[in-house]
């Protein structure tokens, strides 16, 4: 009976060990068509954001959200695909679940970011789950999307 209690302590402990994070892998045509439904008015940017290095917080209780403001460089999205823009200064900001909190994107990587645009200025919310930056390889699903074609992940369907 003792060996039967130890061992359902042990598989208990080991349980909530491995507990963890739960998301829905990101998809950018899904983000695109939620932020065009958002209250929030959002813009798409392509391109990299200039920003001295952030370290990543380890999975920790005491987590807590960064922010640093960054200067992004690159393209933004209109109606007729991305064109160059000026260089303006964007905040980068983590949010945290539970012990799980967002990273930076790499400074000077060209990345597709959502970026919403606040009365204090550009944001772009680094979540735990991702869902707002993607490759830059994804811009094309994003510029289909933006001419009201189909709006998928994946290759392009004409």
């Amino acid at each position: 009976m003792k060996y039967l209690t130890t061992l359902t302590f042990a598989m208990t402990l080991i349980a909530s060990q491995a507990a963890a994070l739960s998301c829905i892998r990101p998809d950018v045509a899904r983000t695109f068509q939620n932020v065009a439904a958002a209250e929030e008015r959002f813009v798409v940017l392509l391109g990299s954001f200039d920003f001295p290095p952030q370290r990543r917080q380890p999975v920790s209780n005491d987590a807590q959200p960064q922010q640093v403001v960054a200067t992004f460089e690159g393209q933004g999205l209109g109606a007729a695909g991305f064109v160059a823009t000026e260089p303006k200064p964007v905040t980068l900001q983590t949010a945290c679940a539970g012990p799980w909190c967002g990273g930076f994107p790499t400074p000077g990587q060209t990345i597709l970011a959502f970026i919403e645009q606040t009365d204090q200025g550009d944001v772009l919310t680094l979540s735990a789950c991702g869902g707002l930056v993607f490759d830059a390889d994804t811009a094309p699903i994003v510029e289909a999307c933006m001419r009201g074609e189909p709006c998928e992940e994946g290759p392009l369907r004409r």
